[in-house]
């Protein structure tokens, strides 16, 4: 939960409570058509989760329901309604739920909201979780965007909304596992101008057999397996951030498993673990670490060396933009020996052990240089990687701070792990590809067709900087000034992407025949199997409209439909 929130809580307590007063309960009314026919003949068990004062727990235990509460907030359960049967549990999500102590039904309402985005994945999770199989979630949320909340997600009491809309609310339930039964729609109980919510009622199926992949990965992010090092978190992001970014690296066997290449993933830890290593701050990632004062994880030293040997050249990114332009030169051998062990690290560590303590086995397999996993866990990376990964960088950052005995906090770790903030892949690296086109008399602008005068070049990432972080060159186009401006952080949309075909097509030609080993070396990461060099533009228009498609339906972004549209 988030502190501030729960800090805005504490302080207007008194003032919140005399504004709820006896009010009752908007969703009385739905109990009984959730909850009413799960257990009949017996008392149907219901925890309500951020139940504040107990205004729905009351509605509960009125109708007959053996209705328990957890509620984060001191200074609400002391000012508790009167007439519970059982007292408020102190909890929160995602962490803090009696998951061994399973219900038939969870009530969530207006609590969803104020989740960071990091922790939604497995507060998701935890509700599934406390229920039993067959067991039913009734979710309450915000119908659109609060009109009072400032540009860092805050309203005036300093509460945090994760501005998630309905549809992504659904979409994130259904994947891990839930069955959506139906929605209920109401306006504010409080009557205030612009507020609106949604209730979502969900299911979890009966059991099926074996684990699902989704509670394979949840087990292994969860704290009930022990981590000593900061591996399987690194493996699990790693593929993670390939599902989604190159998608096809993976190869699909027939015995229904997915190779992903061991060096794909090793390049990844890179550069994962560079700006962890880098500066003055000393950041564990296995267990003794602190105690020493020295890192003692298996790749540790080859990784330092190549940290020195770019420290004054630009870091991370000196390094990023050698490997891209094939110049290492000295350091080509250090970069070979540290994918080397980190490959070894991997196929020791997180491979062996990831999921050894559950009863369906370890979740990885090694096979000639490559991670095997189940398709069906490639699935979900494929689908849950926006939620996966914010889920990751936030435990791999609570592990760091354990494994510093709290010397090094959470948040620090987070600047460190998230690519938004972090000193690695910071850099808009267009600066060649802009070098072409300002000699270029007949440069010409990639969305709108005119064409571009001296001093009102600009280069876009097609698929945005802040979504991707990719300087591709198949990702970069000139554009004028203007109109990279309007684009600015939007994807563009199909009808936009099939309609400047050719001219993207030209441009990404025009790359080509300046650095052909590059080109082809990154458009081969985004393209399904090898094409030969006349099929590989075609292949590549194509797995860049897959990848902005795939990007809109799972983020639930809007689109960008040329020079003079909106965002749609």
């Amino acid at each position: 939960m988030d502190s501030q929130t729960l800090e805005a809580y504490a302080q207007h307590a008194p003032e919140w409570i005399a504004r709820d007063g006896d009010r009752e309960s908007p969703l009385q009314h739905l109990f009984s058509v959730a909850f009413g026919t799960l257990r009949p003949g017996r008392a149907v068990r219901v925890l309500d989760v951020g139940a504040g004062r107990g205004r729905e727990l009351l509605a509960l235990q009125r109708m007959g329901f053996d209705a328990w509460g957890i509620e984060p907030s001191a200074a609400l359960r002391a000012a508790t309604r009167p007439g519970l049967v059982h007292p408020l549990m102190e909890g929160s999500l995602p962490d803090a739920l009696p998951s061994s102590w399973p219900f038939d039904g969870v009530v969530c309402s207006a609590v969803l909201q104020h989740i960071p985005r990091g922790q939604l994945f497995e507060s998701v999770l935890a509700l599934r979780d406390c229920l039993v199989p067959g067991g039913r979630a009734l979710v309450s949320i915000p119908r659109g965007p609060r009109p009072d909340v400032d540009a860092d997600g805050r309203d005036p009491w300093g509460r945090l909304f994760n501005n998630v809309g309905v549809d992504e609310f659904l979409l994130l339930f259904e994947r891990v596992g839930f069955t959506f039964l139906t929605r209920s729609d109401n306006d504010d109980a409080w009557g205030r101008p612009g507020v609106a919510w949604a209730t979502l009622l969900f299911e979890r199926p009966a059991l099926s057999g074996n684990t699902r992949p989704i509670d394979q990965l949840a087990s292994v992010l969860g704290k009930g397996e022990k981590k000593y090092a900061t591996y399987k978190l690194a493996l699990l992001r790693a593929l993670n951030d390939l599902a989604a970014t190159q998608p096809h690296v993976a190869r699909w066997r027939e015995d229904g498993r997915v190779a992903i290449p061991a060096n794909a993933i090793a390049e990844l830890w890179i550069r994962y673990y560079w700006p962890l290593l880098s500066g003055p701050l000393f950041v564990p990632q296995m267990q003794g670490d602190q105690r020493e004062r020295q890192h003692t994880f298996k790749f540790a030293s080859e990784l330092i060396h190549l940290i020195e040997a770019y420290r004054g050249r630009n870091g991370l990114d000196g390094f990023e933009i050698a490997c891209v332009e094939g110049s290492l030169g000295s350091s080509a051998s250090l970069h070979k020996t540290t994918l080397q062990k980190i490959r070894q690290a991997i196929r020791s560590g997180p491979v062996v052990h990831a999921g050894r303590g559950s009863s369906d086995g370890p979740i990885f397999e090694w096979d000639r240089d490559q991670v095997l996993v189940s398709r069906l866990l490639w699935r979900e990376f494929s689908l849950l990687n926006h939620w996966i990964g914010d889920s990751l960088i936030l435990r791999w950052a609570e592990l760091i701070h354990s494994l510093s005995a709290k010397q090094v906090g959470v948040e620090q770790s987070v600047a460190l792990l998230l690519p938004k903030t972090s000193v690695w892949l910071t850099a808009r690296h267009t600066g060649p590809v802009a070098d072409i086109y300002k000699n270029l008399q007949t440069a010409r602008c990639v969305w709108s067709g005119k064409r571009i005068p001296e001093g009102e070049l600009a280069i876009d990432h097609v698929i945005p900087w802040a979504l991707w972080r990719n300087n591709d060159l198949w990702n970069l186009v000139p554009t004028l000034a203007s109109i990279n401006q309007k684009k600015s952080d939007q994807l563009p949309s199909r009808r936009l992407l099939r309609a400047r075909t050719s001219a993207i097509k030209d441009t990404w030609g025009v790359s080509l025949e300046r650095w052909p080993d590059r080109f082809r070396r990154e458009a081969q990461r985004h393209i399904p199997g090898s094409v030969t060099s006349t099929a590989l533009v075609d292949a590549l228009f194509d797995s860049l409209v897959e990848s902005v498609e795939t990007l809109r339906l799972q983020r639930g972004l809007e689109v960008w439909d040329g020079p003079g549209s909106r965002a749609a």
